[in-house]
C-alpha cells in the first residue's frame, strides 16, 4: 500500500527561483485561506478508514495547525469525476495553502499512478499539482513499476468561547509559519521506487509513523520541518517492516534547496500553550 509525496507548488511571480530558494519568502500574513481534501481507497485496504480518520484529528489538532471540519473534505471510495470535481473547485477558490492525503493503492508508470477507488478508476499524481501557492500532498501508497498498460482517468460545533480563542490564535500562527516558508516542491516517498508501502494491522506503517515521530519531535523543538520528520520516518518505518514482515520498505525524499528556516512545518509547538 504506502507513498508520502509532499509537494508544495507555486508561480514565482517577479522573484528569480534562486531568490526565492536563498531566502524564503516572508509575506506578510493576515488570515490564512486553507483546504485539505482527504481521498482513501479502502479496497481489500482495512487500514484506510484508520488513516483517513487519524490524519484528520491530526490536523485539527493544536500542534497539527487547528483545521476546522469545514476546512477538510473527505473523499471515501469517490469517483474520479468527484474527486477532479472538488480538485476544480478548489482551484477556483485561491486558497493560500492547500494539503492532498491520499492513502490506498498505487503504483508507477512514468509518473506515481493513484487507485482512487474500488472500481480501480486511476489517476496521476499530477492531477493533485497546483492547488495553491504553498502545497502539502502525502501520498500513502505502493511505488511498485507496473508494465502493464493502464487507462488513466482523464465546522466546529460545540466550542466554548475560550476555546474557540485558543484555536484562533493557534490557527493565526500556524498561518504566519505556512507562509513564511519559500514556495517550493518537497517530495518524501513513503518507499523507493521498486518497493511496496506495508500496513500494519493498525494504520500503514507509514502514516502511523509520520504521526508519531511529528509528535515525538514536537518533545523537544517548537517547530517540526519536513526534512526532520522524514529522516526519523525513514529510519523507524524500515526498521519496523523488515521486523514485522521481513520485507524492505525505505522511505524516501528529494528536498528543495531552500534555507532550513524557509522549510515548510509538519507540526509545531503553539507559543500560548508553551509560553
Amino acid at each position: 500500500m504506502a507513498v508520502l509525496l509532499l509537494c508544495v507548488c507555486t508561480s514565482m511571480g517577479e522573484k528569480t527561483s534562486d531568490e526565492i530558494l536563498m531566502f524564503g519568502a516572508k509575506e506578510k500574513c493576515t488570515k490564512m485561506k486553507r483546504k485539505a481534501i482527504i481521498i482513501g481507497n479502502s479496497r481489500n485496504l482495512n487500514a484506510t478508514p484508520v488513516d483517513m480518520l487519524r490524519f484528520s484529528k491530526f490536523l485539527m489538532s493544536l500542534s497539527g495547525g487547528a483545521w476546522e471540519n469545514e476546512e477538510i473534505v473527505e473523499c471515501k471510495d469517490k469517483a474520479a469525476d468527484e474527486i477532479l470535481k472538488v480538485i476544480d473547485d478548489i482551484k477556483a477558490e485561491n486558497y493560500d495553502f492547500v494539503v492532498v492525503y491520499f492513502t490506498g493503492h498505487g503504483g508507477i508508470q512514468g509518473d506515481t499512478i493513484l487507485e482512487v477507488n474500488p472500481a480501480s478508476e486511476l489517476l496521476k499524481e499530477n492531477s493533485f499539482f497546483g492547488l495553491a501557492p504553498r502545497q502539502l500532498n502525502i501520498l500513502d501508497c505502493c511505488r511498485c513499476l507496473v508494465t502493464t498498460p493502464l487507462s488513466i482517468y482523464g465546522s466546529s460545533r460545540g466550542i466554548s468561547p475560550m476555546q474557540r480563542a485558543l484555536r484562533d490564535e493557534v490557527r493565526k500562527e500556524y498561518d504566519e509559519l505556512v507562509m513564511n516558508a519559500a514556495p517550493q516542491l518537497v517530495r518524501m516517498y513513503s518507499c523507493k521506487e521498486g518497493e511496496s508501502s506495508w500496513p500494519s494491522k493498525d494504520g500503514s506503517y507509514y502514516t502511523n509513523n509520520l504521526i508519531g515521530c511529528a509528535k515525538e519531535l514536537l518533545k523537544t523543538n517548537r517547530v517540526v520541518l519536513v526534512h526532520q520528520c522524514h529522516e526519523a520516518v525513514a529510519i523507524k518505518t524500515a526498521a519496523e517492516v523488515q521486523n514485522d514482515l521481513q520485507r524492505d520498505q525505505h522511505p524516501d525524499i528529494i528536498p528543495t534547496k531552500c534555507l532550513e528556516q524557509a522549510e515548510l512545518p509538519i507540526c509545531f509547538n503553539p507559543k500560548i500553550l508553551n509560553p
